[in-house]
């Protein structure tokens, strides 16, 4: 999901689509009624866009995102935050190898989160390096996702819905 972050979410798009992959797949964007020109950098991009209208101000990120996942046609799911690029050229693959190797497991990878302006800003890593894992760039299979009901909607707050969601696929 995006929510006014046009000029962030092109560098994200453009990261997912420099990826090597030798199978189809597909990137769902979910616009949770941004005000800004989200619309247009979608339009650059070949990709299945939903748009949420609502009132002015943001709303947490659980909602769009369980739009996105129904929205998805497969079983397996990489989920990226907005503001994350891809470390490598061959991270959707990796992930969905790791994916369907080990189905009832989440994988997650090191993603660069980056202002509009493209600049890092942090570097989210892999959970063997003990930093938290959370799903900035993350794959699990939709069925396990759907089993514990996704992210919890009831959060206020950025980031407690993923380490809420992390907690509940490790125990």
């Amino acid at each position: 999901s995006t929510y006014n972050r046009a000029d962030i979410l092109n560098g994200t798009l453009a990261s997912i689509f420099r990826q090597q992959v030798p199978f189809d797949y597909e990137v769902i964007v979910v616009d949770d009624g941004s005000s800004d020109h989200t619309t247009e950098v979608l339009s650059r991009y070949p990709v299945v866009t939903e748009r949420i209208e609502r009132p002015e101000g943001h709303r947490h990120p659980a909602y769009p995102r369980h739009r996105a996942i129904a929205l998805a046609s497969s079983d397996i799911l990489i989920m990226q935050s907005d503001d994350v690029w891809h470390e490598t050229a061959q991270t959707i693959e990796e992930l969905t190898n790791a994916a369907t190797a080990q189905p009832n497991a989440a994988f997650f990878a090191t993603v660069y989160n980056v202002n509009a302006d493209g600049v890092v800003i942090d570097t989210f890593v892999h959970p063997r390096t003990r930093r938290r894992a959370l799903f900035f760039l993350g794959a699990i299979h939709k069925s396990r996702l759907c089993a514990i009901g996704g992210n919890d909607e009831a959060f206020t707050e950025a980031g407690y819905e993923d380490a809420w969601l992390r907690d509940c696929l490790q125990h």
